[in-house]
């Protein structure tokens, strides 16, 4: 499951909430959707010009207090549905798990992604050659165009730049 929002604070009495985006694709909350929760399937029926959400059967303030706080999620298969990709662009689920190499030497895989303000960074959990030459076992870099040379899904690869540098300086 992927965690593409999380629900705030009840606006007005006819059942609004706040809704926080944690997806990169907002254009996927739209009247008729449906997401994932603690509470059950939760089937938006509206939004309003500001972006806070109503859902199906929560008509009141009161209903909504329930939700606060839940996290909404998909499936990979619903979020590939509902998210229109550009060229070179991926889903984390795509991303993670997939070996980074700079020139021909492997750095280590993409464990997870860690959102920050300036740009996403790829969390890597380094090879073990990785470990013994620089004694690093993970590394945080920015998933960028400086940094990120391609990613290719089919082999399973992502080229990049600087990673080296880095473990360097860090290994000083």
């Amino acid at each position: 499951m992927i965690e593409v929002a999380k629900l705030g604070k009840t606006v007005g009495l006819k059942g609004f909430m706040r809704l926080h985006i944690l997806s990169d694709f907002p254009e996927q909350f739209k009247k008729g959707v449906t997401y994932h929760s603690r509470a059950g399937e939760l089937t938006i029926e509206s939004l309003d010009h500001q972006g806070n959400v109503k859902f199906v059967g929560f008509n009141s303030k009161e209903d909504a207090a329930t939700l606060t706080n839940l996290i909404l999620s998909s499936t990979e298969e619903e979020s590939e549905a509902l998210c229109e990709l550009d060229e070179d662009e991926f889903f984390w689920h795509d991303i993670i798990g997939l070996d980074i190499y700079e020139n021909d030497r492997l750095i280590g895989r993409v464990e997870d992604i860690e959102r920050y303000p300036s740009d996403d960074h790829l969390l890597i959990h380094t090879d073990e050659a990785i470990i013994k030459e620089f004694g690093v076992k993970r590394l945080l870099l920015p998933y960028n165009d400086r940094t990120v040379a391609s990613v290719d899904l089919e082999t399973g690869r992502i080229l990049v730049h600087g990673a080296l540098e880095t473990l360097a300086v860090i290994a000083e």
